[in-house]
């Protein structure tokens, strides 16, 4: 109760782990928007935590692929491709997910990286992903936007993605104007709700 925000009722002190979380996706976020930085080509091993939640608050909107990953970033119509079709996902070696979208769809080398004999589930999930990449022209002289849904410009930012941990939690009704009471030192009247 006391990590919850004010709003929500709680007391607004702040979650290390959650903020630690964030804190860490704003390395991943501009390892991936960035190139420019030192240590872009770095080796990085998000924890899972970390990994989920830069999932489900980031999509791409693909210019010429070359940032965006053809197995695991969400990028066709907001959807990765181990949302799509995830038994297709699951017969791509995880080395293989690496692939960024431009060298996936170069001679359709994406197709190669499925591994193993051909489940039903693995065919209807190829088919599916085939028709989904009829409609994908690469524009080679944009680049990959990479787009956060839990702030208003598109931008990622620790604070935005921390306040987006406590999405689903109920407010409590009269919060705003009982702490508007409490810091103005007025904690002995009463609220009216």
């Amino acid at each position: 109760m006391v990590s919850i925000p004010k709003v929500l009722g709680g007391l607004g002190i702040v979650e290390l782990r959650r903020l630690g979380i964030a804190l860490r996706l704003r390395w991943e976020w501009l390892r991936r928007t960035d190139p420019d930085r030192s240590w872009h080509a770095l080796p990085s091993h998000p924890e899972r935590a970390a990994r989920a939640f830069f999932q489900v608050a980031v999509h791409v909107e693909v210019g010429n692929g070359s940032n965006t990953l053809f197995w695991t970033d969400r990028w066709i119509n907001g959807h990765s491709i181990g949302h799509i079709a995830p038994a297709l996902l699951a017969a791509v070696p995880a080395r293989l997910r690496r692939r960024t979208v431009s060298s996936a769809l170069h001679d359709r080398a994406w197709a190669r990286d499925i591994r193993g004999v051909p489940t039903v589930q693995v065919i209807l999930g190829n088919l599916h992903v085939c028709d989904l990449l009829q409609g994908v022209q690469l524009q080679l002289d944009v680049q990959d936007r990479f787009v956060c849904r839990f702030s208003a410009d598109g931008v990622y930012s620790a604070s935005s993605a921390y306040k987006a941990m406590f999405i689903g939690s109920v407010k409590l009704r009269g919060a705003k104007q009982l702490w508007s009471r409490i810091s103005r030192g007025g904690v002995n009247r009463p609220v009216k709700i």
